[in-house]
């Protein structure tokens, strides 16, 4: 891709967004991921901001650079990974109702028609 190959996106709240033809995931989104805490000892979880989509030429793919603003931490990820990320975040945003839907009884169809014979 090159410059050319961008594209401006208008955002819901009326400001534009430069992404590249292609990009799946627009700059600016916010995931979820899970990082060790070295201050806490123990798991938790950071979000970071898609900040551009960069080609890495070390494994010669397209991959999202992504900035964890609270600690100022960067990394690369590939497009399946962001998803992954993405879903955890929506998930933590929004998480779903534990109450099981009500399912439809089903109809007994066993009973078969009598025939009279003659």
């Amino acid at each position: 891709m090159t410059s050319e190959d961008k594209r401006t996106q208008e955002l819901e709240d009326g400001s534009t967004n430069s992404i590249m033809v292609g990009q799946k995931f627009s700059n600016g989104m916010v995931i979820s991921k899970v990082f060790h805490d070295p201050t806490t000892g123990a798991n938790r979880r950071y979000e970071g901001i898609i900040q551009r989509l960069d080609f890495c030429k070390d494994t010669n793919r397209w991959m999202y650079l992504v900035l964890y603003p609270e600690d100022g931490d960067i990394e690369h990820m590939e497009e399946c990974q962001v998803e992954t990320h993405l879903r955890e975040w929506e998930q933590q945003k929004h998480p779903k109702e534990t109450a099981k839907p009500k399912t439809a009884k089903k109809k007994n169809r066993s009973r078969q028609k009598k025939i009279k014979v003659k």
